[in-house]
């Protein structure tokens, strides 16, 4: 299944309700860049969400949410990471979703860099060499 394109900037307002949710966490984990992307398939469908934080209990992440064209909100929602949540439902982020959410998807932006390198790579004779392995202790 490949990811939905669709990415959105967080509005300064969700932004700042994201860091009102308290975490347990003394530095949580936020998304990279200004752009977050929808994590849900290619299908067709209108409500997107992407990841923007790690939530406020050791069970939830923040999502920030939106439709195409239209107004972002916050989500703060357990991930169906078993076949079924603590509330019995299959997920709690996506209506209808069978779960569980593996996040498996194909990014075909992603493919297309890795491949774009590794031919500019090959053209202009640059080869990486793994580090060594240090074996454990």
């Amino acid at each position: 299944m490949y990811r939905c394109t669709e990415r959105t900037e967080p509005a300064d307002v969700i932004i700042g309700l994201a860091a009102l949710i308290p975490n347990p966490w003394p530095e949580p984990e936020w998304s990279r860049g200004p752009l977050v992307r929808c994590m849900q398939g290619e299908e067709a469908h209108d409500y997107h969400a992407g990841w923007l934080r790690d939530g406020g209990r050791k069970d939830t992440d923040l999502f920030v949410c939106w439709r195409a064209g239209g107004a972002q909100w916050l989500e703060d929602a357990e991930l169906c990471l078993r076949l079924k949540t603590k509330n019995g439902q299959s997920c709690t982020l996506f209506l209808h979703h069978g779960g569980p959410c593996t996040w498996a998807l194909i990014d075909t932006e992603r493919i297309a860099e890795v491949a774009m390198a590794d031919q500019l790579m090959k053209d202009w004779g640059i080869s990486i060499v793994p580090p060594p392995q240090i074996p454990p202790r």
